[in-house]
């Protein structure tokens, strides 16, 4: 069964938020599956794994309470069902019980200690309750069980930006833009933490890279409208704000 993921994204200078990614940087998302579920047969409903199966199906269809329903009945039969723990965790997550969340994800962490993901969702759900420490301890595990994962040191990076610790959110970015150097997400969220941190130019160049990468982000304009107005470079800085103004509102 496969485990959602979560991933956080700054919006030019915004509080940590979290969304599901379901496909890759560049890709549109795709329409939910749509779900036929059948009448369970008295062998199916003491399955543990039928129970999953089905919460999964309703997860993917956006179907939260359905899916905790689901996972809760997977664990009455197997209550070592860590990858139940993590997906009802996150289907909490999705509905903002971030305590609940917190709880599921610490339970699958018991079970199964080398779950990456569990770790860095749980870190996802203590940084939407500001508990920004504990998130970082939380992602920082999470990328040293899967040093690829690029969505922990971009949830790190955030967490340490939110505490204004900006030398080690830029060096957790960098990471990120060498784990995927074709998002624009890295840049931005450095050239955001170079921004806050009162380096504008570096903060401009970064966002160039964005847009590059990404020409109809509205963020990344708007972040280089405010670098290039520090940086003295008002009409640059007026041509990018009409820029954002028109991807982001239409006018």
């Amino acid at each position: 069964m496969i485990t959602r993921s979560l991933l956080l994204r700054v919006l030019a200078g915004a509080a940590l938020a979290a969304a599901p990614v379901c496909c890759a940087a560049g890709e549109e998302e795709p329409e939910p599956p749509e779900v036929s579920l059948q009448p369970a047969t008295a062998a199916a409903s003491a399955d543990p794994g039928f129970h999953l199966a089905r919460a999964n199906a309703c997860a993917d269809g956006g179907d939260y309470d359905g899916a905790i329903a689901g996972y809760t009945a997977a664990l009455k039969l197997d209550p070592a069902l860590a990858e139940a723990y993590e997906n009802r965790g996150v289907a909490q997550h999705l509905k903002e019980n971030f305590d609940a969340a917190i709880a599921d994800f610490t339970r699958a962490i018991k079970l199964a200690g080398k779950r990456a993901s569990a770790h860095y969702n749980r870190g996802l759900s203590r940084a939407r309750k500001r508990q920004y420490d504990a998130a970082i301890v939380d992602f920082t595990r999470a990328a040293a069980l899967d040093p690829k994962m690029a969505a922990a040191y971009n949830a790190r990076g955030l967490a340490y930006a939110m505490k204004s610790r900006y030398d080690k959110a830029i060096t957790d970015f960098t990471r990120v833009i060498k784990l995927a150097p074709g998002s624009p997400d890295g840049y931005v969220n450095r050239g955001t933490s170079y921004g806050y941190s009162g380096r504008y130019a570096k903060a401009a160049a970064d966002f160039s890279e964005a847009i590059a990468r990404d020409p109809g982000q509205p963020q990344a304009y708007m972040g280089r409208a405010k670098a290039y107005l520090l940086l003295g470079e008002t009409e640059k800085a007026a041509a990018d704000e009409a820029k954002f103004k028109a991807l982001a509102h239409g006018y």
